[in-house]
């Protein structure tokens, strides 16, 4: 059987079903190209947040290291 690939959002919000499900709902592709945008920022801030504190440390790591 043939490796199946998942279908991009591109091609998701082509799809004559899912455009009448949308429409039906009031949901544009507009609306759901921003939230898709918005979602990968907030992943990408988290994803540097964590990093930062993994290499920094806690606020509260840095005040229990000065008043030791």
């Amino acid at each position: 059987m043939a490796n199946p690939r998942e279908a991009t959002l591109e091609e998701l919000l082509i799809d004559p079903v899912i455009l009448k499900v949308m429409a039906s709902d009031g949901v544009r592709a507009d609306d759901i190209r921003q939230l898709t945008r918005l979602v990968n920022f907030r992943m990408l801030l988290r994803r540097d947040a964590s990093r930062a504190v993994r290499a920094v440390g806690t606020p509260s790591d840095s005040f229990q290291r000065l008043s030791a």
